[in-house]
């Protein structure tokens, strides 16, 4: 009767790891996390199917990076707010593209689950220049674009705090 009772609770065992196993992933989002590689074109054609329906706020970055690295948390947390309010949020890595596995790594454990872009290696300046024009090719660097016309509504190299954000956003999304 022993054998018996310890073969039942081995079973039971494994039925509850089973269970546990399946309850663990089913709380876990279940999409992968999408990088493509584009160009300063693509982009922007990316940002212009949003026009007149939501805001962009685009983060160009990268892992090396420590002041991007250290604002990211921020940039999650207002994309997450005002994302009811109409709010995109892209994030585009500048790291080398043999980086792709640290720069998926980093998205993940910041909790973004959007598509996200790398920059193609190669000719920055064209890059840089087909972002904007007055951007220096410093990071990080931001750029908010209007709800309504889909146009630059502000943008700025370097690191901001969360008010200049918020005021850039709020202006993009009535605007």
């Amino acid at each position: 009767m022993q054998r018996i009772s310890h073969h039942i609770s081995e079973h039971v065992y494994l039925i509850i790891v089973v269970v546990m196993m399946f309850s663990i992933s089913g709380c876990q989002k279940q999409t992968a996390l999408s990088i493509n590689i584009a160009n300063a074109a693509k982009i922007k054609e990316r940002i212009a199917a949003h026009q007149g329906e939501q805001a962009v706020l685009v983060n160009f970055w990268a892992t090396w990076c420590q002041p991007c690295v250290e604002e990211f948390p921020m940039i999650t947390d207002l994309a997450a707010q005002y994302e009811p309010e109409g709010l995109k949020v892209y994030f585009v890595s500048v790291d080398f593209i043999d980086n792709l596995d640290g720069v998926k790594a980093f998205l993940s454990q910041m909790g973004v689950h959007e598509p996200s872009y790398i920059k193609p290696d190669g000719n920055d300046n064209a890059f840089i220049d087909g972002i904007h024009k007055d951007w220096s090719g410093a990071i990080p660097f931001t750029i908010i674009f209007s709800k309504t016309s889909g146009k630059v509504e502000s943008y700025w190299e370097g690191v901001a705090e969360r008010e200049q954000f918020q005021q850039a956003i709020i202006a993009a999304l009535n605007s």
